[in-house]
């Protein structure tokens, strides 16, 4: 599909890594984005790509300073590519992918992944749950508690023959979780918001932004709320802001999280709300 020059940001909640970025030279002619659900083949492409998006992401710091990271960055990968399969494997959950040309200059070349996004079906409690939407995956409600039992014993036996250093800032973490559950309980304990559509992690690489792709994978979401009759929720950083905007989405809440207890550092973090299209 062909889509317009918008501008395209990272979200706040992820990870961030410190590898650096060279720009690339921008297509002359529209981009051909191809926007699809992940497969489990994705996912280490999606790692390294939130490594370099999220570099001078405030929560990354909070999380994951880079005092206590140092060198050990396979450690981080890991972390970040076990979280982001664990997402995939919820059936409440879809994640989307987006391919591009491989080089920005020759609309030909070949595509690769250059931006992906996990968006959360939330539920109030008794709604009825929806068979999942991952046609590719049918036994996904196998395959998550079947993974998610493997992958504790995998752990627990590397973590025996080779352990992994920490590099979780947990007294941050806690922190951050702390004041995510607050304020969403604030925001949204009504009735009619425990039942939504949240944009819990957009990110693309930093070669490729402000080509659209992210406000791509924003729509799918926005979609399907509306369908739905939905209000869609994320949390957004100060960059991330302009293009949830475009999209509708308005601001409700600003948090300040300070770690005082672990490594020190601050993240901003502001809670936007865009109530279905159908409504207004």
């Amino acid at each position: 599909m062909h889509i317009e020059d918008t501008p395209s940001f990272s979200h706040l909640d992820s990870e961030a890594s410190t590898l650096p970025s060279s720009p690339s030279p921008k297509p002359k002619a529209p981009l051909t984005i191809i926007i699809r659900e992940a497969e489990l083949s994705d996912f280490p492409h999606t790692t390294t790509i939130t490594l370099r998006a999220y570099a001078n992401d405030d929560v990354h710091l909070l999380i994951y300073p880079p005092s206590l990271v140092g060198d050990n960055q396979s450690t981080l990968q890991y972390e970040i590519l076990t979280w982001n399969r664990r997402r995939f494997l919820s059936s409440d959950r879809t994640t989307l992918v987006a391919l591009a040309p491989s080089d920005l200059s020759n609309a030909g070349s070949s595509l690769k992944i250059v931006g992906f996004a996990s968006w959360h079906r939330l539920r109030a409690p008794g709604e009825r749950r929806c068979r999942s939407n991952k046609a590719i995956y049918p036994l996904v409600s196998i395959l998550k508690p079947l993974e998610l039992c493997l992958t504790v014993i995998a752990n627990a036996v590397w973590s025996f023959i080779w352990p992994r250093p920490n590099v979780t800032n947990w007294a941050g973490l806690n922190a951050y979780s702390a004041a995510v559950h607050r304020a969403e309980e604030e925001l949204y304990g009504a009735p009619g918001l425990k039942s939504r559509w949240e944009l819990e992690n957009l990110c693309v690489d930093p070669d490729y932004q402000g080509l659209g792709i992210g406000g791509k994978l924003v729509d799918f979401g926005c979609a399907k709320a509306d369908e739905e009759g939905l209000a869609c929720t994320l949390e957004a950083s100060q960059e991330g802001m302009r293009i949830y905007l475009k999209k509708g989405f308005v601001a409700i809440r600003e948090e300040v999280v300070v770690d005082e207890k672990g490594y020190g550092g601050k993240a901003e973090m502001t809670f936007m709300i865009r109530e279905p299209m159908d409504r207004k």
